[in-house]
């Protein structure tokens, strides 16, 4: 879609949804207050707060994680988010796997020595650790979604964060938009190295 078009739509609709994506440890909840700090009165909606709210909640797998039902979760979040105005910022893990009709997705990546440091500290199971970092590696969350958006954007480093942050908060003001550079994070001389150092996650 031309930008002036999109522009144009926002203004109609009132409302610019914005998914954050990633893998666990990733960042999301910190890109998601940058970008909420950049446009005020932006609200957030946490996905796993809405599945703990809702209780939403099949059973729990081998390492004491809670499996969400999707299907249901999906329809409260798009009846939470019907009839909001201004930005709204969908962040989760679980945003890939949910039907959200956002304009501009996000997929926040990090190192993986980085997502393998955040979660020993939040005290995930080892096999937890490994899943998160083949997955990161492996591109699962830009690959659940880059087929089904229009605009899917990966950032890793802070001054790409920014931009995408600004470009999004020119997108919503009808600011003339400079679209950052779409690009695919390649993390496969990462996970080389991440083997070849050595680990106790089998990898």
């Amino acid at each position: 879609m031309h930008s002036m078009q999109r522009r144009a739509e926002y203004r109609e609709r009132k409302v610019l949804i914005v998914s954050v994506g990633g893998v666990a440890g990733s960042g999301k909840s910190h890109f998601a207050r940058m970008l909420k700090n950049r446009i005020p009165g932006s609200k957030v909606i946490e996905i796993n707060r809405v599945a703990k709210g809702y209780n939403l909640y099949s059973k729990v797998d081998k390492y004491g994680t809670k499996i969400v039902r999707l299907r249901e979760l999906g329809k409260v979040l798009n009846d939470k988010i019907r009839g909001l105005k201004g930005v709204v910022i969908v962040v989760g893990h679980l945003s890939v796997e949910l039907p959200i009709k956002a304009d501009i997705v996000v997929i926040v990546r990090a190192e993986l020595k980085d997502i393998e440091s955040r979660l020993k500290r939040r005290g995930y199971a080892d096999g937890k650790i490994s899943e998160n970092i083949v997955s990161e590696a492996v591109g699962y969350s830009s690959d659940k979604v880059i087929s089904k958006y229009k605009e899917v954007f990966e950032v890793m480093t802070a001054k790409e964060k920014r931009s995408l942050i600004s470009y999004i908060a020119d997108v919503y003001y009808g600011r003339r938009a400079k679209r950052p550079k779409l690009k695919r994070v390649d993390m496969l001389m990462d996970m080389m190295k991440f083997i070849k150092e050595g680990n106790h996650y089998r990898l």
